[in-house]
């Protein structure tokens, strides 16, 4: 490996676009040519979006661990105010994500 292609590799990869592509040639039964080469492809998904079910158990474990502490109305704020923060922890943890799959593509194209 050249340093200049070793250089190159380290860049790309450093950027996330690693679309390192290998080129050849091959003749068919028929005689036909082709120049292919194998493309990494990458795509990215959404995972499906749970934040009510988040912010319902969020809300639900709040609340409990709120009602812990204080005594009368004090308590009854802390209930509150757990529930509250319990969801909005919740409704974050169930947030889209995103993913990313890489899948290796070969690509021909006939020589005349």
């Amino acid at each position: 490996m050249t340093r200049t292609f070793a250089s190159r590799l380290v860049f790309m990869l450093a950027l996330g676009t690693a679309s390192v592509a290998s080129a050849y040639t091959y003749t068919d039964e028929n005689g036909v040519r082709y120049s292919c080469r194998d493309e990494q492809i990458t795509t990215t998904t959404q995972t499906d979006d749970h934040s009510t079910a988040g912010a319902v158990v969020g809300g639900l474990l709040g609340g409990v661990a709120g009602n812990q502490f204080g005594k009368g109305s004090g308590k009854t704020a802390a209930t509150a105010a757990g529930a509250v923060g319990g969801a909005l922890v919740g409704r974050n943890q169930g947030k889209a994500k995103t993913r990313q799959n890489t899948t290796t593509q070969r690509r021909c194209t006939r020589l005349k």
